[in-house]
């Protein structure tokens, strides 16, 4: 009774969006694909139907429709009920794998050993180089005109948008895909601005957060949680596509695999919308609950921005060593 208690209590929005609408679509994919691949494997035919049985039929008719009637209820009862336990299975596994999709997905893996590291790296490179240019015509111009034109400043402050919001501040810490650089990027912004450790802190910092807010990052949270479901599922309907085909010998339903192309490449852009999203919400904790959280601890109040970003490097090295306090 307690262990069904617990579960109808993940049943909530970020459960049905971020874990169980995915896994829906993905199933009702597989299903569509055995069904064009295995022919009248889903549904059987278990006796006459009504239009076969004529007026006249006798008892025995009557009672071999009624038989037919049980049996395809049961079965259908039987597969639904297996629809149902897959479908909610394949949404806890998700939920117990979540961080390691994610981290996959990030670039925390065999990415990081692939040329995709080379590309960001060189994309890092090209938008760093350009920033830095803009800034020597920003300079020059402040110089000569004694004022800076409108569009240098605006081609300065778009890039300077793309470098914070896209790359992590350092070239050593990028990571393979767009997905890990927005999600580093938002990790790195607290000990850029203040000396925090992002990991360290988090688990803290958020049980002081307003119900109101933490319910607008948790929404967030799920829909990067669909996104990223959503890619590895579409890559699975992929494989089971590759596997009907070579044991069938023959490509079937070639609509169904541009559908899920289509589904994989909109996860992927989803999950970089969705991570900006969310980070700007992780942000936006650190800047308006953090003092709040030095109140927590005991501490005083920092005169100025450099005394708290020592305030905070020796807090997270506690929190991350074990180390007291001084």
């Amino acid at each position: 009774m307690i262990m069904f208690q617990d579960f109808i209590k993940i049943i909530d929005r970020s459960f049905i969006v971020g874990y169980l609408t995915p896994v829906i679509l993905f199933i009702t994919v597989t299903l569509i694909l055995i069904d064009n691949y295995f022919p009248n494997t889903l549904f059987c035919n278990y006796g006459p139907s009504v239009g076969n049985i004529s007026s006249n039929s006798n008892t025995i008719n009557q009672t071999i429709l009624g038989i037919t009637n049980l049996m395809v209820f049961i079965d259908s009862f039987w597969k639904l009920s297996i629809l149902i336990f897959l479908t909610f299975f394949v949404s806890v596994i998700l939920i117990i794998y979540n961080n390691n999709l994610i981290q996959i997905l990030e670039g925390y893996s065999l990415l990081s050993r692939t040329p995709l590291l080379s590309f960001r790296q060189n994309k890092y490179d090209e938008i760093s180089r350009k920033l830095k240019d803009i800034k020597l015509r920003y300079i020059q111009e402040k110089k000569e005109k004694g004022v800076v034109s409108q569009v240098t400043k605006n081609k300065y402050m778009d890039l300077l948008l793309v470098s914070r919001n896209r790359f992590p501040p350092n070239r050593e810490e990028v990571l393979p895909t767009s997905f890990g650089n927005i999600i580093r990027a938002a990790e790195i912004y607290p000990r850029e601005m203040y000396g925090l450790d992002a990991v360290s802190v988090w688990g803290r910092i958020i049980e002081l957060v307003p119900k109101e807010h933490r319910e607008s990052i948790r929404n967030d949270k799920a829909n990067v949680d669909f996104s990223v479901n959503l890619f590895f599922l579409m890559i699975a309907a992929i494989l089971e596509y590759l596997i009907f085909t070579f044991i069938t010998g023959s490509f079937c339903a070639l609509w169904l695999l541009a559908s899920i192309l289509f589904l994989l490449l909109l996860a992927g852009d989803l999950a970089e919308k969705s991570a900006r999203m969310w980070g700007e919400n992780i942000k936006t904790v650190f800047d308006l609950y953090r003092h709040d959280m030095l109140a927590k601890m005991g501490l005083p109040e920092p005169f100025n921005l450099d005394e708290e970003r020592g305030y905070w490097r020796d807090i997270s090295k506690s929190f991350t060593y074990w180390k007291k306090l001084k």
